[in-house]
């Protein structure tokens, strides 16, 4: 991966973190300052993060994580360590948050049984199906959810072959349900952008024309509404049921033409032959991605706490800015200390299983760790 395409990664994340971040606090029920369009595009950038995400996670197991193991490992590493973490904290804010304002935070049955839900919470299975739980007031958790299951259904795909992948990655789609299955697409975009890299070489010239095309599509689709007229288009064919059924998966249609868009930018980009920007901007860069999750994953609890202890949004919203480094330092920076620990653990389950040999030969891929 070249310098210059990994710093326009990195651009790509904190750009779609910060519209996350922008989408909640200017939106009700914090404030309305500005109109609907920003609440689409906040769902837009956990399209564009779903498409990096499959890009980065087939590079992840093309060239690191070339076993099942590590990659189970390095996955689950990535998504506990930020998210165990602020399952607690949300729980910790809410219940704090409850006992200045309890209108505040709606529902009780969550707060009521927090430790079933927490539970529930942290296997991801929250959009499974037709489930369609809120992580207590954290409402950016929902893609978890998906992210999930997208690492499963590719770990079966990637991981094995014949039968078997066919077996585990059709067993892990049927777990997630139709939902899930409908953002699958959108994250695949990303994923068959690099397993067809050596195909995809465009000239510098073409790849620089794609590159515009995606971007000013994207720009031009949100301009016009196209994405907004093709999914109203769908949900009227279909009789209004994608918004009854399918909650976040219900521009499943508009959503994967975005991808295709973005996808066809990062192949552009890929290929264009700009030059890197200076070391540091690009140190900027790779440090505020280092931080995108933590942001995604620990804003909406943040924020709704501190405005109802505070009463205005913005000393909140600063505030809950100013306490992501310090949490990502101890949460996104520490995936080393996860991975670790996981590894432990899981060495220990693998000794256990290969006392059952069928067992063993049944869920080791060919040729054992190393595929």
């Amino acid at each position: 991966m070249t310098a210059a395409f990994s710093a326009y990664l990195d651009l790509l994340r904190v750009v779609a973190a910060a519209t996350v971040f922008a989408s909640h606090a200017l939106r009700p029920p914090f404030a309305d300052v500005a109109g609907p369009w920003l609440q689409d595009l906040g769902h837009d950038a956990v399209i564009v993060f779903f498409v990096l995400s499959g890009y980065l996670v087939a590079y992840a197991a093309s060239e690191r994580d070339g076993a099942l193991s590590t990659f189970t490992v390095s996955r689950l590493a990535r998504l506990w360590s930020v998210a165990l973490p602020a399952l607690v904290a949300t729980l910790l804010l809410d219940l704090a948050g409850r006992e200045i304002d309890p209108g505040a935070y709606g529902r009780s049955y969550e707060y009521e049984h927090w430790p079933r839900y927490l539970l529930f919470f942290a296997t991801m299975a929250h959009e499974a199906w037709f489930t369609a739980e809120d992580v207590f007031s954290n409402v950016p958790f929902w893609s978890l959810s998906y992210e999930a299951a997208f690492y499963a259904i590719f770990a079966g795909a990637h991981f094995y072959a014949g039968r078997r992948a066919l077996l585990f990655a059709g067993t892990a789609a049927l777990l997630a349900g139709p939902k899930i299955l409908l953002l699958l697409p959108a994250w695949l975009v990303g994923a068959a952008l690099y397993r067809f890299r050596d195909r995809l070489v465009p000239g510098r010239k073409a790849a620089r024309a794609m590159a515009t095309l995606g971007l000013g599509g994207l720009v031009l689709m949100k301009t016009l509404h196209l994405d907004v007229l093709l999914n109203e288009a769908v949900s009227d064919a279909l009789g209004g049921l994608p918004g009854q059924w399918l909650r976040y998966s219900r521009f499943a249609v508009g959503d994967l033409v975005m991808a295709v868009l973005i996808g066809l930018n990062l192949l552009g980009v890929r290929h264009a032959g700009w030059a890197p920007p200076q070391p540091r901007l690009r140190a900027l860069l790779k440090a505020g991605a280092g931080m995108t999750f933590t942001l995604y994953l620990f804003h909406y609890p943040l924020l709704k706490f501190l405005t109802v202890l505070l009463g205005a949004v913005l000393p909140a919203a600063l505030l809950t800015l100013l306490l992501v480094p310090p949490l990502a330092f101890l949460t996104e920076w520490r995936r080393d200390w996860w991975r670790r620990r996981l590894w432990s653990l899981f060495l220990r389950g693998e000794a256990l299983l290969a006392r059952l040999p069928a067992l063993h030969a049944a869920l080791v891929p060919s040729g054992g760790r190393a595929r």
